[in-house]
């Protein structure tokens, strides 16, 4: 929310329930955060996850590890370690 709308709401505020500036500054913005927080949280994620096939995920994993050099059995290890979760 813009400054100018923060101060202008506030101003609002402070004439209806008679409160000091900051107080009503303060609580605008509080609900303005409780709004978003509970549109964000009612929204779906936007971007979908996906799940990479084990096979696929290890075959990019090598075509790094060999990028950087690494040596084939050592990346093999790597991943073995990786796809057993350890």
């Amino acid at each position: 929310m813009p400054h100018d709308k923060i101060k202008a709401a506030a101003r609002k505020r402070m004439a209806e329930t008679g409160e000091r500036y900051t107080v009503a500054r303060r609580a605008v913005i509080a609900e303005h955060q409780q709004a978003g927080a509970a549109q964000a949280a009612a929204e779906p994620l936007a971007v979908p996850v996906r799940r990479r096939d084990p096979a696929e995920a290890a075959e990019r994993i090598r075509a790094g590890y060999r990028e950087h050099g690494i040596p084939d059995d050592i990346a093999e290890a790597m991943i073995e370690e990786t796809l057993r979760g350890e």
